[in-house]
């Protein structure tokens, strides 16, 4: 579960300043992450770590999925492209790299 130091990061980059979407906005966090975890990233590591990385995926997937924004479909493919790119990164999932 996210901590009140992503909600309040996810809330500035969605321009929200009330609480009252405040569950809503959580859920959007849980479900990046939940999406992040069944894709292999460490997300309890990084979200430890405070990682930019993991912060900037969450934040584009809250802005893709909050309400209905009129860039949507960019901003799914910018999440995507995020994700992958973490999926390949070293120290991202705990996929093991064969050499060979």
């Amino acid at each position: 579960m996210a901590d009140a130091t992503m909600l309040d990061a996810v809330k500035l980059s969605l321009a929200v300043t009330v609480d009252d979407y405040d569950s809503e906005i959580m859920d959007l966090i849980d479900a990046a992450l939940a999406d992040m975890r069944t894709r292999g990233i460490l997300v309890d590591e990084l979200v430890d770590a405070g990682d930019a990385l993991l912060l900037q995926a969450v934040k584009t997937y809250a802005r893709a999925n909050f309400q209905s924004p009129a860039d949507h479909d960019r901003l799914v493919a910018s999440w995507e492209n995020q994700i992958v790119t973490m999926m390949h990164a070293s120290g991202y999932t705990n996929f093991e790299t064969e050499v060979g």
